[in-house]
């Protein structure tokens, strides 16, 4: 679905609302299946302020690219794109989960190029990447995207990103750059 030309405050405007939409649609799905105590905001200054302490739980990892990102900094660059996906996962007042991408121009393909778990565990532990994959199926299905993507996944994620749904996976030489799964629209 191709948008109708909106000015900049217009796009941001309508993105915002949408994300609310879609983190409440999301939050009723999981409540209806039982699910209590989930929610998803866009990322807070007190998310932000949370996660900065999350970098310094595995700087033996650096090297590795096992996340760990400014998420301040990473948010400020997203932020200039009305069209992004934003999410904060919460379990009632404790931050599980970050991720940050896209929705391409023509609504084709829905990104998340961060992801991250709280590494020092949290009450979604193992199901963080599976809500935020729900939210981001969520909103691409709004939109009218035909497939979801996981931007750069961490090397030693792969299979753990293959189990959450991601079938198709897309080389750069021997580098898995992109896992992609096709959405379920309804008919």
């Amino acid at each position: 679905m191709i948008e109708p030309k909106k000015t900049y405050r217009q796009a941001k405007d309508y993105y915002r609302e949408l994300r609310e939409s879609v983190y409440r649609g999301v939050e009723a799905d999981l409540r209806d299946q039982g699910i209590e105590g989930v929610r998803f905001t866009e990322i807070s200054a007190a998310a932000l302020a949370i996660a900065e302490a999350w970098r310094d739980l595995y700087p033996e990892h650096r090297e590795a690219h096992i996340p760990g990102w400014n998420w301040r900094v990473e948010l400020a660059r997203f932020r200039l794109r009305p069209r992004r996906v934003e999410a904060a996962l919460w379990f009632e007042d404790e931050l599980c989960g970050l991720a940050l991408g896209r929705i391409s121009d023509r609504h084709i393909v829905a990104t998340i190029h961060l992801v991250e778990a709280n590494p020092a565990g949290n009450p979604l532990g193992g199901v963080v990447v599976a809500l935020m994959t729900r939210f981001l199926d969520a909103i691409g299905a709004h939109v009218g995207c035909r497939e979801v993507s996981l931007e750069r996944p961490v090397a030693g994620l792969v299979d753990f990103y293959m189990e959450a749904g991601f079938k198709r996976k897309e080389f750069d030489g021997d580098q898995v750059v992109r896992l992609k799964k096709f959405l379920k629209l309804p008919i």
